[in-house]
Formats: structure tokens, sequence, C-alpha cells
């Protein structure tokens, strides 16, 4: 988790930025990793990218009022 309170300097900010950068990263390489081979798999491919789609969203909200980014 992130404390918003440690963008006090710019090296705590560029810290924060970092950190939700790489979060975006992992999360993206998550979405990638996700197959869909046969009709019987739908369901579970299904919520495997909802989970990912709502994991890039908190992280938009996130990033949103970032200056820089």
């Amino acid at each position: 988790m992130i404390d918003s309170s440690s963008a006090v300097t710019v090296e705590s900010a560029r810290d924060m930025r970092l950190s939700l950068m790489g979060q975006i990263f992992e999360v993206t390489e998550k979405g990638l990793r996700i197959h869909f081979s046969s009709k019987s798999e739908f369901d579970k491919f299904y919520k495997e990218v909802v989970g990912v789609l709502m994991e890039l969203d908190n992280l938009l909200r996130l990033i949103s009022p970032l200056p820089g980014m």
C-alpha cells in the first residue's frame, strides 16, 4: 500500500510513481498471461479478465491526480 503523505519530498514522490508504474506492469503481465483455450474455461477466463481490469481501474484512480505520469 502506498501512503499518499509520502509525496512530501521529490525523492519520495518519485519512489511513489515508480512503485505505481511497477504495479501497472505487474498487473499488465498478469493480464497477458490469461489464456482462453476452450469453451469450458470461459467462466474462469472471464473472471480473471474482470479481476485484472478492476486492478487496473484501481491503479488508474491512484495515478490520475499525479503530475508527470
